[in-house]
């Protein structure tokens, strides 16, 4: 711009950052790279200079996430062939826009059957270009730890999305006796999950400080109306549940054995190594994959322009 000024465009400032991108135990964020830059070569560089840098930095290592949605059919496809009994699945759209993603490694699926019938069910927010949300299911092993179950990907926290993630679920572990889901009462996983795993029909009578209440499971009704309104257990039918269970079962279960904690991790995962090394047929290479339909929104509208280094500001006065 001037010859008394130094200046660096975004794609100089990536090739100073690449190498540290590279390492998975450094993080990069723009904070750093303004000091660095600050500090190595005393340039004063903006913030979305900065972050459009790394999103250039991060494009030569890992891919554009368009080049990634791509790769998908392909990536699945070797995570299938080195883990065997892993089950995945991807939704489309009539024009091959990505809208749903599953996937279950098969050491979850055999150790799962070792685990306790007890899955938690949440999702969280991605902050990739095209957002998102990413959704867990995880269930606790013989010695009291987080097992990973299964994941999925979907535009957002709806009943749809959460219907077609909960089939994909029993078609990857199929369903258990008593089985148990927690969440965050999230209406659209109670509704997901009563699509998917309906509960079995049965009566039950529960007692609770001298008064007697009818829960009915299969008709989702209690005394107390709680359970038809809200779609969700009241506390009379949780009762009713775990009463049932400990007549079903005595008090030195085997899902927290020494035996059962070693079976669930009898199997181990593969990774998928580099995609120079994928052989991959060519029905599924055709299978391309595009990005969700997903616009950015707006952010605040600006009150005041900016005024490049070059131009100078007007002033204007008027006489009172």
């Amino acid at each position: 711009m001037k010859v008394d000024q130094r200046h660096a465009t975004s794609q100089l400032i990536s090739g100073y950052i690449i190498d540290n991108l590279r390492d998975p135990k450094f993080e990069v964020t723009p904070a750093f790279v303004i000091a660095e830059m600050q500090k190595l070569h005393g340039l004063d560089i903006g913030y979305h200079k900065v972050w459009h840098a790394i999103q250039l930095a991060s494009a030569l290592i890992r891919g554009t996430p368009e080049e990634n949605y791509e790769l998908l059919s392909s990536y699945l496809y070797i995570m299938r062939s080195k883990n065997p009994r892993t089950y995945t699945n991807i939704k489309i759209d009539d024009d091959n826009r990505f809208l749903y993603m599953f996937y279950a490694y098969g050491l979850s699926i055999s150790g799962w059957n070792h685990c306790r019938p007890v899955i938690a069910v949440d999702a969280t927010f991605l902050k990739s270009k095209f957002r998102g949300v990413l959704i867990i299911s995880v269930s606790k092993d013989a010695n009291n730890q987080i097992f990973p179950l299964a994941f999925g990907i979907a535009e957002s926290e709806n009943k749809n999305s959460y219907e077609w993630y909960f089939s994909k679920l029993r078609n990857a572990i199929g369903s258990r006796e008593n089985l148990i889901f927690l969440s965050d009462r999230h209406q659209d996983i109670a509704y997901g999950i009563a699509k998917v795993f309906p509960v079995d029909s049965w009566r039950s009578r529960v007692e609770e400080e001298g008064i007697t209440f009818l829960v009915d499971l299969n008709k989702r009704t209690c005394d107390c109306f709680q359970f038809q309104f809200d779609e969700l257990p009241c506390i009379q039918a949780i009762a009713a549940i775990e009463k049932r269970n400990i007549k079903k079962s005595n008090f030195c279960s085997h899902w927290y054995l020494k035996e059962s904690w070693l079976k669930t991790y009898e199997r181990q995962i593969h990774p998928v190594g580099h995609t120079d090394s994928w052989i991959v047929p060519q029905n599924v290479k055709s299978q391309i994959v595009k990005p969700p339909d997903f616009k950015v929104p707006l952010g605040r509208r600006q009150k005041k322009r900016h005024i490049p280094a070059t131009e100078s500001s007007k002033i204007t006065f008027k006489c009172g």
